[in-house]
């Protein structure tokens, strides 16, 4: 193994795979950011926060369950945590789970979209799918799901904390 593919410092693969990266994924995950950056397939940069409505969480939760149903995501674990981005990539490969992944995110950002969409010109578009590359879709939905699983986390431990202070002992 040469020198620029391997870490000394973490006797780990240079990959991206030490435990500090996969860590600062984890925290990511629990604490996501208030914004994302992406770039459509034109260079051009999008700020996309990474909260949405509630009706448009419910569309694209929706959406998610109808991907967990396909065959091609039999066995996969889409619930939640630093795993669903990488899987949401590999899935992608799929038409189906591409053009679900490109309408919850045109759920998600629209303004993006129309953006993108301004920039392609005359260029056919049939989805958000024509306008960003995968990895781009992929990061502007994951902290969504970050997000509402840090707040549920946080209301069920609430609730929890309420329930055992009010239960008889």
């Amino acid at each position: 193994m040469s020198d620029s593919a391997f870490d000394p410092s973490t006797q780990q693969p240079a990959t991206g795979s030490a435990p500090i990266d996969q860590f600062r994924r984890l925290l990511d995950i629990l604490d996501p950011p208030d914004e994302v950056v992406v770039t459509d397939a034109f260079g051009g940069s999008h700020r996309l926060a990474s909260a949405v409505s509630a009706r448009a969480q419910i569309k694209i939760l929706r959406e998610f369950e109808r991907v967990k149903d396909l065959p091609v995501a039999q066995g996969l674990d889409l619930s939640g945590g630093g795993g669903v981005g990488l899987a949401l990539v590999m899935l992608a490969q799929d038409p189906e789970v591409l053009s679900a992944l490109a309408r919850c995110f045109a759920i998600a950002h629209p303004g993006a979209v129309a953006s993108a969409t301004e920039s392609a010109g005359a260029m056919e578009i049939e989805d958000a799918a024509d306008l960003f590359p995968i990895e781009e879709l992929v990061a502007g939905l994951v902290p969504l799901f970050g997000r509402l699983i840090q707040r549920s986390a946080g209301a069920i431990q609430a609730l929890d904390g309420v329930s055992q202070q009010t239960s008889p002992s």
